[in-house]
């Protein structure tokens, strides 16, 4: 119980530096661009950063199977099999690699400028920048698998900090550019300079920590990949789910609202998003220990674990969504310098919607942890899918209020299946469980305000 209690203590700093990173970056990020290359200019490197997150699927969720199935294999201390996993997924995630290069030059010929309303940028810098950018994710599906193997091996806390500050000094060459006067095409440039050596550091680094990690192909199978196809697929619907509800709702603002609703709207939810930061940082740290008590046949742990993690998520996320009702449209004026509008409908229905989200989103590590998440997956992309369908209608009628209606349909839906589909992995009751996620005890309270202090 001390090791646990020590690795979810450095996984979670770990992670509060990268909450950190994230709100710093986030904070900095709007009214720099907005200064340096006006709302316009901006808007529409946003829409053209939807890229990387829909090429970041292409993986196909074999890194985040990877990273379960290695974990669970070291657990029950049998690391030849987990070296077969990372062996295989590496040579197929090197081969989507490959293809992904071979395609990108196509960009060349896709009219991205009229598709996307892009008017500043002309049309080879906007095929410039798509094909920088999706070099970037070729770096960083290698890198996906890097993590596999720092959590893996107990080492989740260094392979997270290392990741984080990738991240900061990636954001920070580009703010230095920006700075200096480039445009969005030298920042794709700086973007993938700066990716590439963060991923050959981290892979010395993995190297040191865990020479049993070795790249190859000797413990490769076939037959692995033909195992980790569905649970892949599977998971590969997150992603998919996340651009359409993220990237995709970006795209249906920009293209029927325009670039300047496209700001508005990534500002307020950028806002509203940061009451999940938390609830991230939770999932991201008891996950591992998850996979590895499920691994090792602890149930009892595991159940804890997951009580203990909803309880303190589901009180966190209700203070947050409080406070910003209050202070939200201060922050928005301040933060934006007076030039992003508030919209306060659309605002506190996105508040409702990331209650509902933290309900669901934490209790969702059981059944992903353990690789038991098909149905769950199935139901999220359903959801999602909906949701874009829905918000292409209410967009027209209701403007950016209308893709938070469409959010808030997903998130209910999640609520009910998760909720339950986790209890029955645990065998856990759901008055039993509830009632101990609502009533905050002493030490839940403890544990929020040492959060909220950090």
């Amino acid at each position: 119980m001390k090791s646990i209690r020590k690795r979810l203590l450095h996984g979670f700093g770990a992670n509060s530096f990268g909450q950190f990173a994230n709100i710093l970056i986030q904070i900095i990020s709007v009214p720099l661009f907005i200064k340096f290359w006006g709302v316009k200019l901006y808007g529409e490197w946003l829409i053209l950063s939807t890229i990387p997150a829909y090429l970041a699927m292409s993986d196909m969720g074999f890194s985040s199977v990877a990273a379960n199935e290695m974990t669970m294999k070291v657990a029950e201390s049998n690391k030849n099999k987990a070296l077969e996993t990372f062996q295989s997924v590496w040579i197929f995630i090197s081969s989507v690699c490959l293809l992904l290069i071979v395609l990108m030059p196509i960009f060349c010929f896709i009219p991205l400028k009229n598709g996307l309303n892009i008017v500043l940028l002309t049309h080879d810098q906007v095929a410039l920048i798509a094909i920088l950018l999706s070099l970037s994710v070729v770096v960083g599906l290698q890198g996906g698998l890097l993590s596999a193997g720092f959590r893996c091996d107990g080492n989740y806390a260094l392979g997270t900090w290392i990741s984080n500050l990738s991240r900061l000094f990636e954001f920070g060459a580009v703010l230095v550019g920006v700075y200096l006067g480039i445009e969005p095409l030298g920042a794709a440039v700086i973007v993938l300079v700066a990716r590439a050596l963060s991923f050959f550091i981290s892979r010395l680094f993995l190297q040191n920590i865990s020479p049993w990690i070795v790249y190859g192909y000797r413990w490769a199978a076939l037959d692995k990949i033909r195992q980790m196809a569905l649970p892949s697929l599977a998971f590969m619907a997150f992603p998919v789910g996340n651009a359409i509800k993220n990237q995709g709702m970006l795209t249906i603002v920009g293209i029927m609202l325009g670039p300047v609703a496209v700001v508005a709207f990534s500002t307020l939810r950028t806002l509203t998003n940061s009451a999940l930061q938390v609830m991230g940082m939770i999932n991201n740290t008891v996950w591992p220990e998850m996979s590895m008590a499920y691994g090792a046949g602890n149930m009892e742990l595991a159940r804890k674990l997951h009580r203990y993690s909803c309880q303190i998520s589901f009180w966190l996320s209700l203070l947050a969504i409080i406070s910003l009702a209050f202070l939200g449209e201060w922050i928005i004026r301040v933060w934006t310098l007076g030039k992003v509008t508030m919209d306060p409908v659309f605002f506190h229905l996105m508040l409702l919607v990331i209650f509902a989200n933290s309900i669901w989103f934490t209790s969702s590590i059981v059944p992903a942890a353990i690789n038991k998440h098909e149905k769950m997956a199935l139901y999220y992309l359903a959801g999602t899918g909906f949701s874009f369908a829905l918000a292409g209608l209410l967009v027209s009628i209701w403007h950016l209020s209308g893709v938070a209606v469409a959010l808030l349909a997903t998130d209910v839906l999640m609520t009910i299946y998760v909720i339950n589909a986790s209890l029955k992995v645990l065998d856990d009751r759901f008055i039993d469980f509830t009632f101990f996620v609502i009533t905050p005890s002493v030490k839940t309270v403890l544990t929020i305000l040492r959060i909220k202090k950090r």
